[in-house]
């Protein structure tokens, strides 16, 4: 094999006595799996978290770059990894995650403003 003691958990060194060990946890009250044990799939329940999510979600879909988008590219023909995909507002996220996830979305929308769009703006 690899000569991995499996039987004791996994950790590292960062500093001389100083161990770092990997351990996850889920255990928020506001958890509710969505599918099959094991999955890890979870969705939010807070009603305050999904208006916000969909506050944000909104001001998204409010700009020229995702109009211009909706109208070049049918729901059909868009591909992951290729085309912004408006995060999933339903799913279980930390705070941090989600605000990195619509950064990197409304950052993706822009790649779809008309050009000269961006230097109207900043004469206007």
């Amino acid at each position: 094999m690899d000569g991995q003691d499996w039987s004791r958990p996994s950790f590292q060194v960062f500093s001389p006595g100083v161990k770092m060990v990997s351990v996850g946890v889920g255990t928020g009250s506001g958890w509710v799996r969505k599918s099959s044990p094991g999955s890890g799939t979870y969705i939010e329940t807070d009603e305050a978290v999904l208006r916000r999510r969909q506050k944000q979600i909104d001001y998204g879909k409010n700009t020229i770059g995702y109009q211009h988008f909706v109208q070049q590219v049918p729901k059909l023909a868009r591909q992951s990894g290729i085309h912004p995909c408006t995060p999933n507002k339903y799913k279980k996220y930390s705070r941090r995650s989600w605000d990195m996830q619509i950064k990197l979305w409304r950052r993706a929308l822009h790649g779809w403003d008309p050009l000269g769009h961006e230097r109207e703006e900043l004469q206007a």
